[in-house]
């Protein structure tokens, strides 16, 4: 009350204990995690280069990069060091690295034995982060050289996603690979460019993790939408528990022998031809043969991919009897060109045209679609 009736007013005199540079943390719409039986890769790579750095104030630029989590990391402008976290690294949810310093909990721990002079990230330098969500362990790279230290046994509830904080008059650009920035460094043995973690025809796009709306026009903006990534977790119908009757066993092998000559049909119409060793380059392929003289590891996949099948539509609550076709069943007879491969194979699945699914039918069709994508 003092401060507001009397220094205030007559700007006699105004205390200021410590006044801190606004700081912003920006992050991509890319996020990923651990999720039990998941199909999330767990090994990611991005890269953050400096393009301009300048001081304004009497504090050295803020820049932190590393990453961040969405179960609790809310930076604030007008924070720092006893004023509440503002940055990369001031809270319990999120990893940086300065150039010199590792900061997490608002603490900061020096990894770079050499004297830095300020400010540690300059001009052309590119910072690497890795994120192993196996381990877990969270590592740095300085202009390629991999960095002393390391975060590891964090929390992995939520979701991670890359963030960089800075003060004014920075410029800094993510590298994720591809056509969203080409990086400069390969990532580390088994790691994967962040941009291979964009769903299809996502849209990448860089927001603040903080942002008040537009003020001036009397504008409030909300929380941004956290786009929290659905885990694929494949769910195969459990089919151990199925056996096969002895009426459907007989069956098994010549559709185990059908299931290869769609394939081969399929392959050949696709450019591939048949060679006594696979290049995927030319489009050569050794199991474009008769099924008799398939590898004994092909031949048992074609017979395991029948039983499961078969499995599968007794699971799905349907029954497998015998029938006359509408019509005689032959095999499909195709040209010599293309089909002819050089050993002398040609295709011959068989010709299913005159077999009506019913509504029923094409429902089951969809169901066996989708546990074979699982």
């Amino acid at each position: 009350n003092n401060i507001c009736d009397f220094l205030l007013p007559g700007k006699n005199l105004l205390l200021q204990t410590g006044l801190v540079d606004h700081v912003a943390s920006i992050r991509p719409n890319i996020f990923v995690g651990r999720v039990e039986g998941s199909a999330i890769y767990q090994k990611w790579y991005f890269e953050v280069t400096m393009d301009h750095i300048e001081q304004m104030t009497h504090m050295t630029p803020h820049l932190r990069i590393g990453w961040a989590n969405t179960a609790g990391y809310v930076p604030y402008p007008g924070g720092g060091e006893k004023w509440g976290g503002n940055g990369v690294g001031d809270d319990l949810f999120s990893y940086g690295f300065d150039g010199v310093y590792f900061w997490s909990a608002g603490r900061r721990t020096c990894v770079v034995p050499r004297e830095v002079t300020e400010p540690f990230i300059k001009k052309g330098d590119v910072i690497g982060c890795t994120l192993d969500l196996s381990v877990p362990v969270i590592r740095f790279t300085f202009n390629g050289e991999p960095v002393q230290g390391c975060f590891t046994d964090f929390n992995l509830d939520g979701m991670f996603f890359p963030v960089m904080s800075c003060s004014s008059k920075l410029s800094c650009r993510f590298l994720f690979g591809g056509d969203n920035g080409r990086l400069k460094f390969n990532p580390p043995p088994g790691f994967s460019p962040l941009v291979q973690c964009l769903m299809p025809h996502q849209n990448l796009s860089l927001d603040p993790c903080f942002y008040f709306g537009n003020l001036n026009k009397n504008v409030l903006a909300g929380p941004w939408m956290v786009e929290d990534d659905s885990a694929f977790v494949p769910k195969p119908v459990d089919t151990s528990t199925v056996s096969l009757p002895s009426s459907v066993e007989t069956i098994r092998d010549k559709l185990a022998e059908n299931i290869h000559e769609m394939w081969a049909l399929n392959k050949i119409e696709s450019g591939w031809t048949w060679g006594e060793r696979r290049d995927d380059v030319y489009r050569i392929h050794p199991c474009l043969t008769s099924f008799e003289k398939l590898p004994a590891a092909e031949k048992r996949y074609d017979c395991q991919l029948a039983v499961q099948t078969l499995k599968t539509i007794l699971a799905l609550g349907y029954y497998i009897s015998m029938d006359r076709p509408p019509a005689r069943i032959r095999p499909i007879r195709l040209p010599n060109d293309p089909y002819m491969q050089g050993n002398g194979y040609k295709p011959a699945p068989l010709d299913l045209s005159a077999a009506v699914l019913t509504p029923k039918m094409e429902e089951l069709v969809d169901q066996l679609a989708e546990n074979t994508h699982n």
